[in-house]
């Protein structure tokens, strides 16, 4: 069983990856912080009725101030190239803007008021280090997952506008083949006309079987045609799906608001209370999250943006609550318990948004790889049903037509004719075809080859290369075998449109020593990390960076492969 890393390197793999992935600060950065800075981390005025309101304004010049230096940031950190480096300024960024913040803050109520304001200088900074980098690493995470899933979606989309400009190709195609194959059937009843009408004789009959072979090759050829590649293509569109901000607040994990809010606040907390007041205000902050989050739970919602209203209301009233429990537990602190008022809904709203956001974004991405997957299936399917005339046609003239002229030929090179054999040549090359025009029923379309359908579905999408070891080669039309692998390279095809948008693939099929087929597509593009969680197929399967390459490589048991009788 794989040991889990500890949740703290995880958090702090993530902190790091996101630092360094040269689009940390973002404007999405700018909105969030504005309204943490102005309500949440409030310097109040000592000794005024309105310190509160005057705190705010010096929060917003501190905020406005500190913006500069932070825009320059976020454009070095989008022009260097080192992940390490980017994430270092990153890091030291957050520092120095988390230091001198309460050193700012201070200044500008010293200027603008002449006052001061209350509070430890170490709670403070470590509040604003605190915030800082829950606040912007939260909001990194968010906006470059977004991105990220809208980048794939969009991927999805080309890939989807590909398919179905190809579909439009078969379609045309396809009416196309039954104009050629009519006309084909006309013109060889006319040159049999022609025939029967001349004098006949052995030669006369064999220049209409190659007549008829060389319809019934040309049938095959187009039949053996590649899937069209369109030449140009636009993107599906999908859907949109309007919703108000109020429409996208909706009830977060349990005691997740408490557990941010306690974090903003615990340097405060640890200065000014002792250990009995810190745990009574976790408890009461825990319990107001639980209640809060079953209060949202049970209530009857008729609109998604009544439920929106709701959610405001609940939180304001957690915040209120949380206000006055700590007025009581620190009557001391004056003015600053008005904070918690602000400080709980508005720590509800920024993860609520988040995980929508996230969750909305991955949504789509997962309608899109399943639109993807289905509809390479369904292109598969079309382009073979497309072929079964063609194939029908071939092989009718073939069998049959090709067939009652050899007959005839060699009663013919042995006597002259009757006209009741001429008359039985007729009426039978008739039914020949008359059968030739029958539509092909669904259940005798081949079925055979389901990794070459799967493939064909693709064609339009991408250039594949395959290559399939002589050992493997049964194994994988084995009825077995065959849905497995196939679904395994359709996984593969999707995650390299998913991940690069890319146009071509190599897929290795082999066995190894003990007889298991492995599966390995390889196509240029980059994971968002080295090593991706796949869900499982047969047996082992892994989604890994391989250089420049994505690589999904999966084993199929012998188990799972029929022995030879």
């Amino acid at each position: 069983m794989a040991r889990r890393e500890p949740r703290a390197i995880n958090m702090v793999s993530a902190y790091w990856d996101t630092a360094g992935s040269g689009r940390f600060f973002t404007r999405w950065s700018a909105v969030v912080s504005l309204p943490v800075s102005a309500l949440l981390l409030v310097a109040i005025v000592e000794g005024t009725r309105d310190g509160y309101v005057q705190g705010i304004a010096a929060a917003v010049l501190s905020w406005a101030v500190l913006a500069l230096p932070v825009l320059a940031v976020a454009a070095a950190e989008r022009r260097m190239r080192d992940h390490r480096s980017r994430a270092l300024l990153v890091t030291v960024t957050l520092l120095l803007v988390a230091t001198a913040r309460p050193i700012l803050n201070e200044t500008f109520i010293h200027l603008l008021y002449n006052g001061r304001s209350g509070g430890v200088w170490a709670a403070r900074i470590g509040t604003n280090v605190i915030v800082a980098f829950g606040l912007f690493t939260l909001v990194a995470i968010i906006t470059t997952q977004y991105q990220q899933t809208r980048a794939t979606a969009d991927r999805l989309a080309h890939a989807l506008g590909r398919l179905d400009a190809a579909t439009k190709q078969v379609v045309t195609g396809d009416r196309d083949a039954r104009l050629v194959i009519r006309s084909l059937v006309a013109e060889l009843r006319a040159e049999r006309d022609a025939m029967l009408a001349r004098v006949i004789d052995f030669d006369a009959v064999r220049d209409f079987s190659e007549r008829v072979r060389a319809a019934s090759h040309r049938l095959e050829e187009m039949a053996a045609a590649s899937a069209p590649v369109p030449a140009l293509s636009v993107p599906r569109s999908r859907a949109t799906r309007h919703r108000h901000g109020l429409e996208r607040l909706q009830p977060t994990p349990l005691l997740w608001v408490g557990a941010l809010y306690l974090l903003m606040a615990a340097p405060y907390l640890l200065t000014v209370g002792d250990v009995s007041d810190v745990v009574i205000a976790g408890v009461a902050v825990f319990l107001l999250d639980l209640a809060a989050g079953a209060v949202l739970r049970a209530v009857p919602i008729h609109t998604r943006r009544s439920r929106g209203v709701i959610f405001l209301l609940v939180w304001t009233l957690a915040g209120m609550t949380s206000a006055v429990v700590g007025r009581l537990l620190l009557p001391a602190t004056g003015a600053l318990m008005i904070i918690p008022v602000f400080a709980m809904p508005l720590a509800a709203i920024v993860l609520s948004l988040a995980i929508d956001t996230y969750r909305w974004a991955r949504t789509d991405e997962a309608d899109a790889t399943r639109e993807l997957a289905r509809a390479a299936g369904e292109f598969a399917d079309r382009v073979r049903r497309a072929q079964a005339p063609l194939l029908h046609a071939a092989s009718t003239l073939h069998g049959r037509v090709q067939g009652l002229c050899v007959i005839f030929a060699a009663r013919v090179d042995e006597n002259p004719p009757t006209a009741d054999d001429i008359a039985q040549f007729r009426v039978d090359t008739d039914r020949a075809l008359d059968e030739v025009l029958v539509p092909v029923p669904t259940s005798e379309i081949e079925t055979v080859g389901a990794l070459r359908r799967m493939l064909a579905g693709w064609e339009p999408i991408m250039v594949l290369e395959t290559r399939i070891d002589d050992a493997a080669a049964s194994a994988v039309d084995g009825a077995e075998v065959a849905p497995i692998v196939s679904e395994v390279v359709n996984e593969a095809l999707v995650n390299a449109v998913k991940h690069s948008g890319a146009r071509a693939a190599r897929i290795d099929i082999s066995t190894d020593a003990g007889g298991d087929l492995h599966v390995r597509v390889a196509s240029a593009g980059e994971l968002p990390r080295a090593v991706m969680p796949m869900r499982p197929f047969a047996g082992r399967t892994l989604l890994y960076q391989d250089g420049r390459e994505v690589v999904l490589e999966s084993t199929v048991p012998t188990t799972r492969i029929a022995a030879p009788a």
